[in-house]
């Protein structure tokens, strides 16, 4: 069993913080493997919503069919991959600091299967890695104002 947990602060409403980071298509803006994301059911996007992610791992392309498992605006988003080298939950819980300040914890749970799972202690440390540049991704996008000028386009 893999568990990594990290957190940032982004200087950014919640709303608008929750609005971005759960925003499948505009997932790998921000997730560094991630090269598509595309909903695969139909309606908002709630609690039961599944979609498609295809990323890159160790030189190789990974598809993963993902079915969110928490949504409760604008302060959770949770979701699991039902597919893949690693079977895993993650969630995003965001907390209010102030009327522009957003603090973003990033817990991930997952099940390694076959060669990684002899890995599992290297995997979560370049895991960990991997988590807290993606939230410096999105801790960038948001507080720089370039997420606001590409969805005003």
């Amino acid at each position: 069993m893999v568990r990594v947990e990290v957190d940032t602060t982004i200087n950014r409403p919640i709303e608008e913080v929750f609005n971005y980071a759960s925003d499948i298509d505009r997932q790998p803006e921000w997730v560094s493997p991630l090269i598509e994301s595309e909903k695969t059911s139909d309606g908002p996007t709630a609690v039961g919503t599944t979609y498609r992610q295809a990323a890159k791992f160790l030189g190789r392309r990974m598809d993963m069919n993902c079915e969110i498992t928490g949504y409760e605006s604008p302060r959770l988003y949770a979701f699991r991959a039902k597919n893949g080298p690693m079977h895993m939950e993650m969630q995003f819980t965001l907390t209010s600091e102030g009327p522009e300040s957003t603090r973003v914890t990033q817990v991930v749970e997952g099940e390694s299967a076959g060669f990684f799972k002899l890995g599992d202690p290297i995997l979560a440390r370049t895991m960990k890695k991997q988590f807290v540049a993606d939230l410096e991704t999105l801790k960038t996008l948001l507080e720089s104002g370039l997420e606001s000028e590409s969805t005003a386009s």
